[in-house]
């Protein structure tokens, strides 16, 4: 084969969709359904606190309890007989302060545990399934899981590389190409 057929099969195999390693956000769930407004506003709510400049008020027990009780009314909130994906989303966000406060068990647990409730719904939340295998590629590493470690941030890694692949430059924020910075600096 012909080195500049080689390049051109390269780049249009670039050039292709990612495919997402997950199965498909179940048919008919959408992250704006008005049904589900409570959750939002709790959702908002817990990310205008996680997200304050006040240092000090991004890591407080008031944005704990923010993001445990989206977690708890999004637990009781059934989509197709799970619970809402947002429980799985504050749990990812509760294991990240778990992580900053060096509380490394409990962030391995959280993120696993939200995880395993956003599986489903990865591609609805691309951005908080990238943190929480990043976060649990981390913890993994910091616990001496090297192997475990390796693989999650592997697939944290792929799947990253789909989104950016597959998501216009314009609707990806400067947090999406830190949490790209971050998994690639834990891989690495």
């Amino acid at each position: 084969m012909r080195l500049s057929t080689i390049v051109s099969a390269a780049f249009l195999t670039l050039a292709l969709p990612a495919p997402s390693i997950f199965a498909a956000t179940p048919a008919g769930f959408s992250t704006t359904d008005p049904r589900h407004a409570r959750l939002y506003v709790l959702e908002h709510q817990a990310f205008d606190l996680f997200n304050s400049d006040d240092y000090a008020l991004s890591m407080s027990q008031k944005t704990r309890d923010a993001w445990n009780r989206l977690h708890a009314a999004a637990i009781r909130t059934k989509v197709d007989g799970k619970a809402h994906p947002l429980a799985g989303v504050a749990l990812i966000n509760l294991s990240s302060m778990d992580q900053i406060d060096g509380r490394n068990s409990d962030a391995l647990t959280r993120s696993s545990d939200g995880l395993t409730l956003l599986a489903p719904y990865a591609d609805a939340y691309p951005v908080a399934w990238m943190q929480g295998l990043s976060i649990k590629g981390f913890i993994q590493a910091a616990l001496g899981d090297v192997t475990g470690a390796a693989d999650t941030l592997a697939q944290a890694s792929t799947y990253m590389d789909g989104y950016i692949a597959r998501t216009p430059p314009d609707q990806q924020d400067e947090s999406t190409q830190m949490l790209r910075s971050n998994i690639a600096f834990s891989h690495a």
